[in-house]
């Protein structure tokens, strides 16, 4: 068994069992997990984050090689949208805002994404009234 040859070539070495180490588990891990978020918005559609991912090596059908996510931050509610381009992407976005007024009445009051230039619409978000949020640099959660 492996602790007998340790034993063996370590003597020195005091081993207990029962002590369970942390630094084998930690030394994999590029960093440690992070803190589960507990705050939520109070109702839908008063954050939004939106997201663009993409290009994909390989299209789809209808040649679509970038897509846009939306997510409701209150209802986790998730809306994706397919793009061919991305430059698309100030377009659906406009469109999303304009149906969530139409369809529930409601003005969405703050988008949050991350540092993608493609969502630094300032004008159109100050015409509606809406906060515009980004996320700290190299903080992928």
């Amino acid at each position: 068994m492996l602790t007998d040859v340790i034993k063996n070539k370590f003597p020195f070495v005091k081993y207990n069992k029962s002590f369970i180490c942390d630094i084998c588990h930690f030394a994999k891990q590029k960093r440690l997990p992070f803190p589960l978020s507990v705050s939520k918005s109070k109702k839908c559609f008063d954050l939004i984050h939106v997201d663009v991912c993409g290009p994909y090596s390989l299209s789809s059908i209808h040649g679509h090689k970038y897509f846009l996510t939306i997510v409701d931050d209150y209802s986790r509610y998730t809306w994706v949208f397919s793009l061919k381009q991305k430059s698309k992407v100030v377009k659906y976005l406009e469109d999303f805002v304009i149906f969530i007024q139409t369809q529930f009445e409601i003005v969405i009051k703050v988008i949050k994404s991350d540092n993608e230039t493609k969502f630094f619409m300032t004008n159109f978000f100050i015409n509606k009234g809406i906060i515009y949020q980004t996320s700290c640099v190299n903080t992928s959660q």
